[in-house]
């Protein structure tokens, strides 16, 4: 088991997210469509501007829908402890999460909403991780990552339970959450961004036709720079983040 500061796993979670931002992408994408109503193939399609076959099979094995109360419902398999806790931040829809204990067989229960976690039972339960990294991606965070993430009842019982990862930190759901928030935080700057820098390019090909129909020649003649916004957006990915891990200490 591992000790490191709050901070340091915040950071951690914010870089390795950075470096694979294309292939996380569709997920929080999907999450954040899923917190403005339904979700349907030929919407997520074109959303990612894939193919509806392509949408189906992402939404299939996401199995992720919400209620006709508005709650989040999560199968077992869809996730860790942190997705539980990020999810809701993502949809701002709030998820009843049950979990048992794999120490103690013991349930635990609480309410994850937008803004954090209500309800906790028990109070003292922990939520174990292992840290990504760099060569965390989208084909292999659910083995590496995500199958090493619970809810413990407490940290004694994570501690004595003989299954668990030797690189794995035991954070407290309180703390759990803060690292959630900055996750949310970070996904939406990162998808923002690309949005952007989509629109850019389109952009970057759109206007010299446009100039050229107006007899204009070089629309930078015109002071039209047609990469400026893609350029702006893609350089301040990584400042963006740099800001995030930076807050996450104060």
């Amino acid at each position: 088991m591992r000790e490191l500061p709050l901070e340091d796993i915040i950071a951690a979670h914010i870089d390795a997210l950075a470096a694979h931002v294309d292939e996380f992408l569709p997920m929080i994408r999907y999450l954040l469509l899923l917190g403005e109503g339904p979700v349907t193939s030929e919407r997520l399609a074109s959303a990612l501007r894939w193919s509806t076959p392509q949408a189906e099979a992402f939404l299939q094995a996401a199995s992720l829908t919400v209620d006709d109360a508005g709650n989040l419902q999560m199968v077992d398999s869809a996730g860790c402890a942190l997705d539980r806790l990020l999810a809701p931040m993502l949809t701002g829809c709030s998820a009843h999460v049950v979990a048992t204990c794999p120490a103690s067989g013991r349930r635990i229960r609480l309410t994850a909403t937008p803004q954090g976690v209500d309800d906790l039972d028990p109070p003292a339960a922990v939520v174990s991780l292992r840290l990504p990294g760099a060569e965390t991606t989208a084909d292999t965070v659910l083995s590496a990552i995500c199958a090493h993430g619970q809810f413990f009842a407490d940290r004694k019982r994570a501690v004595s339970w003989p299954r668990l990862h030797p690189e794995a930190l035991l954070l407290s759901v309180a703390d759990a959450t803060h690292l959630a928030h900055s996750i949310a935080d970070a996904a939406r700057e990162n998808e923002e961004a690309a949005q952007i820098c989509v629109t850019g390019r389109r952009w970057a090909h759109v206007a010299p036709a446009a100039a050229e129909m107006r007899g204009s020649g070089n629309p930078r003649s015109h002071g039209w720079d047609a990469a400026a916004p893609r350029r702006a957006a893609c350089h301040s990915l990584e400042g963006r983040n740099a800001a995030a891990r930076s807050s996450s200490q104060h």
